[in-house]
């Protein structure tokens, strides 16, 4: 059981690194929200899964196990969709502030 716990630990410890990275980037996208020709940028989480599926590690024949650090997780950012306004910014104050509340009840869930 204790290595139930343990495992199950390590998997919310990268979660709340997920959302805790996310968290920054959303951040820095409000604080952009009015910088000619920023554009926003997020983690893709089905991106980010694959990535560290990749990096999985075989520990004995047919068996697959997650890589040995705890922090072998790389996050994956992504820019988002077309510029929609005239000064080449892609961001929109309301719909980065629902993002980051959504992503700060996820990380409180969690």
């Amino acid at each position: 059981m204790a290595a139930n716990l343990f495992e199950t630990t390590v998997g919310l410890e990268r979660l709340l690194d997920y959302q805790l990275k996310r968290h920054s980037l959303l951040a820095s996208n409000v604080s952009n929200s009015n910088t000619p020709g920023y554009r926003t940028q997020d983690l893709v989480f089905s991106d980010s899964l694959r990535t560290a599926s990749r990096k999985m590690n075989a520990t004995a024949q047919g068996h697959f196990g997650a890589a040995r650090t705890p922090k072998a997780l790389e996050f994956v950012k992504v820019k988002r969709g077309p510029v929609t306004n005239i000064d080449g910014n892609d961001g929109r104050i309301e719909r980065e502030m629902a993002r980051l509340t959504a992503n700060k009840i996820r990380y409180n869930s969690s």
